[in-house]
């Protein structure tokens, strides 16, 4: 009987530990991206090691600039919008921010309709280190003569 007992006891706790490290992995950390409004845009989940950059088209994680197509980079190129990468690093996070420009056999002009993705290209605008419950606020963005956008990064359910 105590030996019964006592084999339940072990698969009842082996049950839970199971549920505790089933829940562990599925808690994800996360970049979220607000805009100027505070509105959210778009949030990656961290990859375990860096991504490669896209060589065409914005990646998965692109914010497009629809409401204003007069965004231009130093270059004159105009920008369509924005893409985020995001790795693990340490105990905290690397962010890469790019943004989308026609490629060099593109015209320059907003691209961000059916069929015209993939002539945008990927260019680095920054890329830096973040903390788990850090915000950074993206002032690389006022070169582009916009607005500041806020960048979090958080621990939360996949």
């Amino acid at each position: 009987m105590r030996a019964r007992m006592r084999s339940w006891l072990l698969l009842a706790i082996s049950v839970t530990s199971l549920g505790l490290v089933h829940d562990q992995a599925q808690e994800t950390t996360w970049l979220r991206v607000f805009d100027a409004r505070g509105e959210s845009r778009v949030g990656t989940g961290a990859k375990a090691e860096k991504p490669p950059v896209p060589t065409r088209g914005p990646g998965n994680n692109a914010v497009f600039f629809h409401d204003n197509h007069t965004v231009r980079d130093e270059r004159g190129r105009v920008v369509s919008g924005l893409s985020f990468q995001a790795w693990l690093d340490g105990s905290g996070v690397r962010v890469a921010v790019y943004t989308l420009v026609p490629g060099p056999d593109a015209p320059n002009t907003y691209l961000a309709g059916r069929g015209t993705l993939g002539q945008l290209r990927p260019v680095t605008l920054v890329e830096f280190s973040m903390e788990v419950g850090a915000t950074r606020r993206l002032t690389e963005l006022e070169r582009l003569g916009l607005e500041p956008w806020t960048l979090k990064v958080e621990k939360g359910p996949r």
